[in-house]
Parts: structure tokens; sequence; C-alpha cells
């Protein structure tokens, strides 16, 4: 046991007058005396030190007395009921003047770890100085307003310092604990007294600030005799975790040299070894990224600061080992007797490595890289050191997922530059093309996003003669407008004859008589350069002949569309029949489409002009895993059927509520053959490649114009569903289908087979045509919700 000496801890004045004292520590053997038979000699003996060293027990500000050789025996004859002999290995504590550290006496532990060979308190102080003393004095404070005025504040500032450990090298954090039952606090002058509310409030409100404290407990009017016990504890784990959780969370990415340098000097601070080297590596997609330990490249960057791989690298390795494991970690014993023909194994092994550690990250069970951990020893299971490395595995998930976060910010800005939107089936090929270009340099040029051998599934709900619909409704509105403008013209010749009315009026009827006949290209464009260019400038003219005429002009314009400056009432009915058959095609698909996912994830997408179309692409390099088998196919396709058949029925429940009961037609192109198709950057969008594939192409767009029956009637017509396909195997299989939806009730009898008049570059097309069963008791729960919505949408 070690006495110490004044350290540069106590270079701050102290308020209080301080002075050491073993007189209350005294007083405890006075009490164990009579309390404890076992110790009544021993304490007896102690008791006479008190008239055998009187100076043992004086009051004074020095402790050189007791800490001189000559008293160093009979101090811890005195202290034995405070320190325990048996602890003196493993209890890190010592006895010291009030509120300085000045120690009169230290167990072999407090010396060992916390003080420098002078007997100084080694180390420092991990806050700022004026803040480190003024927790000593804050102590005392808080003491005195317990002890004299009753106010019990639970608040108490525990210094903290840092050292550096004499044997390892490492740093390690200790938190002094002040036992003050051996402080005798002496009132010198002054009256007793009350603290009043508002001064107990503004302590209360300024705990922290000296002054205010000074100010209301005068220093100079206490005493502070006998002796503190500082305990201290380590507190490594804690600080080493917070202070790195701290910078991380600053500003300070952990995939930067000072991130990747802190990372380091906490992982040796907190196992206390400084032979311990950190890596990380990080997954992204398909790339495993190894962080090096220099990182020269941008702060936060994985792609500039890590050695990166495909995934699939990892084959065979220790680090699928470790991901296979339920445990939290895998320790490889001996790097040396690893695999040599594994090329990761053979990198570990080149760089000297003994044995490691190696811990999953996990962000929410989602695989987020790996920390590990080399040591240059061999033979040895690190098992129990990952026990401690729990905090710290956290920490390094949130740098990784930072790091990550960041890379996934330039992916998608990458695919933002070539694509607005991307299909969520098929984002990790866009998001694997986007990284590979990053990867090589060049985030501009990502390579060409194509996949092969995939089978199409095309669908289409068109509205029946929606071109007839259209130029009725625009005859209408136009008639009705020529109307409204020669009723203005007859109010002016009323009042006024003037041959250019007449004129005006004739040209009038020629564009009335050109409409009997239809209308035709360019004639829309052209009425309505003539009611704005022409009879609209009149109007105001005219509007100044009489009241009877103003009002004639004010019955024209009341009648134009404000957005249109036109008469939009027939076209406006229309288009809103339109969008609302299109609208609720549109989020049945949509919602239908959640669970054909499932089936098997897919490319799709949907387009909305007089009508649906709905395009699916499905096969083995849509899917990440290359997982697929045509019983997927199967099921997509008898799903498509089905929701054909729902989509009719939709239609057909709609048509009474709408302005214009349109009637819809629903088509279903077959094709066995898979497709390679390719993401086009112009179109930004997925085009069919290979002159063979093309004539699918093709086929979407003429389809629906087919005729049957020696061209007397269109394949395609209200009620029914038409399946268009190429080879009898593809008619078989849909025959299957449609036997089934007729037993569920779906579909009616009979199934006609037909051959498709000839169209331009398409011959030999044949077609499935069956009616479905729109008068069945009960529609699909699916449709009859969205029914009751659109009814919703409808009334609001």
């Amino acid at each position: 046991m070690v006495q110490g000496v004044t350290d540069p801890f106590n270079s701050k004045d102290f308020p209080f007058p301080s002075k050491v004292s073993l007189r209350p520590v005294l007083k405890t053997w006075q009490t164990n005396a009579g309390v404890h038979p076992l110790l009544a000699g021993f304490a007896q003996d102690v008791l006479a030190l008190e008239h055998e060293q009187p100076e043992l027990f004086e009051a004074s500000e020095s402790t050189a007395y007791l800490r001189s050789e000559q008293a160093r025996p009979l101090v811890e004859m005195v202290l034995a009921s405070v320190m325990s002999c048996s602890e003196d290995r493993r209890n890190l504590a010592a006895v010291m003047r009030p509120y300085y550290y000045d120690f009169v006496y230290t167990t072999a532990a407090f010396k060992d770890l916390l003080l420098d060979r002078d007997g100084k308190l080694k180390g420092r102080p991990i806050m700022e100085s004026d803040r480190f003393y003024s927790s000593r004095e804050l102590h005392a404070y808080i003491s005195i307003a317990r002890r004299y005025f009753g106010l019990d504040l639970d608040f108490e500032k525990h210094p903290i310092i840092v050292t550096e450990d004499t044997h390892t090298g490492v740093q390690r954090y200790y938190q002094f604990y002040f036992d003050c039952q051996y402080l005798e606090i002496n009132r010198r002058q002054g009256q007793d007294r009350k603290l009043k509310s508002k001064e107990i409030e503004k302590l209360q409100q300024n705990i922290l600030d000296m002054a205010v404290w000074r100010q209301i407990i005068r220093p100079e009017e206490y005493e502070l005799n006998g002796v503190i016990i500082v305990r201290a504890v380590d507190i490594t784990q804690r600080e080493v975790v917070s202070n790195l959780y701290k910078t991380l969370t600053n500003g300070t990415s952990l995939i930067s040299l000072q991130g990747m340098r802190l990372l380091n000097e906490s992982v040796r601070d907190l196992l206390g070894r400084s032979d311990i080297k950190v890596r990380l590596l990080g997954k992204q997609g398909d790339k495993m990224f190894l962080i090096r330990p220099d990182c020269h490249g941008a702060a936060g960057c994985l792609v500039s600061n890590s050695h990166h791989f495909a995934y699939s690298e990892l084959a065979g390795s220790v680090y699928v080992e470790a991901k296979r494991q339920t445990a939290d970690f895998y320790s490889v014993s001996d790097v040396a007797a690893l695999n040599p023909e594994n090329p990761l194994h053979r990198l570990l092994q080149e760089d000297g490595i003994g044995s490691l550690l190696l811990l999953p990250l996990y962000d929410d069970k989602r695989p987020v890289g790996v920390l590990q951990l080399d040591f240059p020893d061999r033979g040895v299971d690190h098992s129990d050191i990952a026990l401690k490395m729990g905090d710290m595995a956290r920490i390094a998930t949130l740098g990784l997922k930072q790091s990550q976060h960041l890379l996934e910010e330039n992916v998608r800005t990458v695919i933002q530059q070539k694509t607005s939107i991307v299909h969520k089936s098929v984002e990790w090929r866009f998001q694997q093309a986007a990284l590979n270009a990053i990867l090589s340099g060049d985030g501009n040029a990502m390579e060409p996003v194509v996949f092969n051998e995939v089978y199409p599934l095309f669908s289409q709900t068109d509205i029946k003669d929606s071109s007839v619909f259209r130029n009725e409704a625009i005859e209408s509105d136009i008639r009705l407008q020529f109307s409204l403008a020669q009723k203005v013209l007859g109010s002016a010749h009323a009042q006024k004859a003037m041959p250019i009315l007449d004129e005006i009026n004739f040209r009038i009827e020629r564009f009335l008589q050109n409409l009997e006949e239809g209308l035709r290209s360019g004639d829309e464009m052209t009425m309505n350069t003539f009611f704005r260019m022409e009879l609209e400038p009149a109007f105001e003219q005219l509007a100044m002949l009489g009241e009877e005429v103003q009002q004639a002009v004010q019955a024209y314009y009341s009648q134009l569309d404000p957005q249109y400056r036109m008469v939009h009432k027939q076209r406006h009915a229309y288009e809103q029949s339109v969008l609302r058959i299109n609208d609720s095609v549109a989020r049945f698909l949509d919602q239908e489409q959640q669970h054909a996912q499932h089936i098997f994830p897919h490319y799709f997408e949907k387009t909305c002009t007089d009508g649906v179309e709905m395009m699916i692409y499905a096969g083995a390099s849509m899917v990440e895993d290359g997982n697929f088998d045509l019983l997927y196919l199967r099921n997509l396709r008898l799903w498509q059927l089905r929701v054909t058949c729902e989509v009719a029925r939709l239609c057909d429940a709609l048509k009474s509520s709408l302005s214009v009961p349109l009637e819809t037609t629903h088509l279903i192109l077959v094709q066995n053959t898979p497709l390679t198709v390719r993401f086009s950057e112009i179109e930004r969008d997925f085009i069919v490649e290979g002159a063979y594939n093309i004539r699918y192409e093709i086929m979407k767009k003429r389809i629906d114009k087919a005729l049957v029956n020696d061209g007397t009637e269109r394949l395609t017509q209200p009620g029914k569903i038409a399946i268009v396909y190429s080879h009898s195997e593809e008619a078989r299989e849909y025959r299957r289908y449609i036997e089934f939806l007729q037993y569920q009730g779906y579909l009616l009898e009979p199934v006609e087979d037909l051959a498709l008049e000839a169209l331009q570059g398409l011959q030999g097309l044949r077609a499935l045509r069956v009616s479905v069963d729109l008068r069945s008791p009960g529609l699909p729960q699916a449709v009859n919700d969205l029914l009751q919505q659109d009814a919703k949408l409808i009334t609001a």
C-alpha cells in the first residue's frame, strides 16, 4: 500500500477550507468496540493511539505526516475499518484530503492503475478543466445543503478521468465516487439560518452555476475536516461506446481515415489489447466491400475506401459459415488452417493473421456486413471477447448503414438520370447496373439493362367505337355553339341589317352542312379558329346594338367552357365516362397486382388511352435469384384470364352510371416463345429486341382491329374475351383455363375458335372467343369494393 502526493488535478483553487483528519474514522472504532466483540481488542489498540500518537488525529492542511514512513503502519491500522486488506489487489479505492486528490492511502490496485511513479494521479479529465474542478466544488455545496438545510438535490457530477494502461498501452476510463461518511462539515462563523424558498428555487434552476452557490452558501462560513473515500469504477466500455457513437452522429463517417482509426482505438481500449486490428466488410446489393484501414477516399464512400468483389466470391469462406451460424459471432482459432484455395482465406493468411473473430451485422434482420477482429496469436478461441462487442457491433452497423445510404443515394441518382420510375420487380437489376457504373468510375455509362428469355402476357380493355362516340360528342358541341352564334347574328340583324351578318351566317350554314357528312381531320381546328378569330371579336361590337343582342352574346359565352373557351358539354361527358372506366379498371388491376406478385415476381405496366392495356413480363432473368418454372407462367396466365373476366364485369356494372353508356371489349394475346426485352434510355421504357420478337409488338398494335367471319365482324365484341394465339398448344392450354373458369361461373358456353383475317405483316393468327357471364349472381368482392369506392367518389 502506497501513499500518494499532491497531483496536478488540484491546480484550481478550492473555495472551502479543507483539512485532513483521521478523527472521524476513530469514531467508527469507538462504535465497533462496543458492538463487535471480535474486534474489541483491535479497536482498543486503535483508540489508544489517540493518546499515544495525538498528531495522527490532528486536523491539518498538509498530508505530509500521514504519508510519512513513520506514520504509514499507524494509518493503515486506523483505516482497517474502512479499507479491507482482502480487496487490496482488486478494490480501486483511496483515502484523500476532502476534495483534494491528495492521497493519504491507496489500495495496490488503485496505485497500479491510477498513480504514476511519483504517486500522483495520472491521466487527464475527459471534461474541460473548469468543469472537472467545479464538479468537486459542486459536490461540497450539495453536501452542505443536505446537512445544514435539509435540501436533497438529486444531482451529482462524478469526475471521470482517462489513463493509459502501463501494461497494454490502451486507454482506460474511470469514474470517481466520493464517500463522505468520514467528512465533518463545521460552521465557522455566522448564525444558523434557513434557506428562503426563492434561494432554493434559484439553486435548483442554476445547479451548475458556482457563482450562484457561492452567493447563497458562502464557503468561508464552513470548514471541511476529515477524509473522503474515493472509489474508482472502470467505465471503459460505456465511455468508449459513447464517444464513438457521439463522433459518428456528429458528422464523422465510420468509413473514413478518422473513423476507422477511431474504431480501431475504441475496440483496443474496450478489450484492453493493443495488438488487435479491426476490419469492416460491407454489403450492397450483390457486391461486398472490404473496408481498407487507411481509407484515403472520400469520407463515407464505400467505393473509394474499399476492395470490392462479388458476393458470390464469398462461397466456401468463413464469412458464409459465419452467416449460417445462429450465434452472434463466429470464431476462427487458426487462420492458417483455413483452405488456402479460397481467395479470401488466402488474403487473410497473407496478412499474417493468427486468429479472428467475425460478428455478422444486421439491421432489422437484414444483413449489413461483418465486423472482423484480427489477432496475431494462433490457436485461441475468442468467443469470450464477443460478449463484450455487442454495443460496438451496433455502432459498426450504424456506420455501415450511413455509408450504404450514401451509396444508395448515388445509385438512385444514376438510375434517375436514365428513367423516372422503375417497377419494383426489376429495381434490383437497375441498382445492379448503376452500382457497376459507379464502381467503374463512370456513373453516366450505365450498362444496358436487358432481360433474356422472358414470357410476355398482354391484355387489353378497349372502349368500343370510341372514335365514333368522340366525334359525335364534338359534332354535338359544335352544333350547339353555332346555334348560339346564329342567335346573336339574328338579334343583331333585327336591330341593324348588315350584309356582313348574312355572309357570316352563310358560312355557318356551310360548316353545318359539312358536319352532316361527318367530322374530318382538321375540321375541329378550323371551326375553333373561326369562332375565336372572326365570330367572337365581332360579338363585342354587335353587343352595343341593344339589350337583346347583348343578352344573346351573354347566352353564347355562358355556354363556353372557361378552360377550352368553347362548348364542351358532350365532350366533357364522353371524357368523364372514359376517365371513369380507365380509372376503375386501372385501380382494380393495381389492387389485383399486389396478389399476383406473390404468385411470382414479374414486371408489370399499364397504359391508359381509350381503355387500358396491361403488359407483363416474367422469366428467370427478371428475378435476382434466377429461380423460375413454367408452373409460375401458367399460374399468371390463369390469373390474367380470371382478372380479365372481372374487368369485363366491372365495366358492365359501371355502364348504367356513365354519362355516355360506353361499352368495352377485352382481348388477350398469347405467345409461348420467350422474348428479349431491353430498357431504352431514349423511350424510357422496355422495348422488344430481335426481328422475330418485333412481330409480337406488331401484333399488340394491330390485333384489336382484326376481323373474323370473312371480314364481316370485329374479333373483339362487348361482353366477350378474345384470346389470340399462333400455335395449337397455346389454344389447348387456354381451353383448360376456360373450362375451369366456366365451372367457377366466370365464363359461358360455347367457345368459338376463329380464324383472323390477314393483317399487314401478320398471317395465320387464330382466336378463342368466349362470353363472360355478366349476369352471374354476385360480383367478386374485389369488384364490389371498387364499385362502392367509385360511387363514393361520384357522390363527393
